[in-house]
């Protein structure tokens, strides 16, 4: 006995809907939507499904739930300190005092640009009264009775 074949809808969508990542290259060209952008794009079109009373039946698929009282914790990644730059006091300090001789003599230019920040050069303490205001009581109006 020969097995029929299947005679089903094939794994491949035929349609040529901007939506669908295996259409079939037309006057798009190069410019047409990636696999990934699709896949985006669908999940920003997604709703999900709650009965009457607001319980949600079938959640969105980018989300999950976490168990009551499991503490939620994001894992540390390598890259999001891949930026920084870390300076020692003592080096800072001797930098500082190399530029404010350059800074000093007008015959002296600085040819190399340091990959530190300008603003580390200046010791800038925000006093006082700048920061939380003038230490004179206000006047007040005089109480008419």
């Amino acid at each position: 006995m020969v097995k029929p074949q299947y005679k089903g809808r094939s794994t491949i969508n035929t349609s040529s809907s901007s939506s669908n990542p295996d259409r079939p290259k037309g006057a798009g060209g190069s410019n047409m939507r990636d696999r990934a952008t699709i896949k985006r794009l669908n999940m920003y079109r997604q709703k999900q499904r709650c009965n009457n009373r607001g319980k949600v039946i079938k959640p969105l698929q980018y989300q999950s739930t976490v168990a009551p009282g499991t503490v939620a914790r994001v894992e540390p990644n390598i890259k999001w300190f891949v930026n920084t730059r870390v300076i020692k006091q003592s080096s800072l300090q001797k930098f500082q005092d190399e530029m404010d001789k350059v800074r000093k003599d007008p015959y002296r230019v600085v040819m190399r640009k340091s990959k530190l920040p300008m603003s580390l050069l200046q010791d800038r303490v925000k006093s006082h009264v700048s920061a939380v205001g003038d230490p004179n009581p206000r006047p007040r109006p005089f109480p008419f009775l």
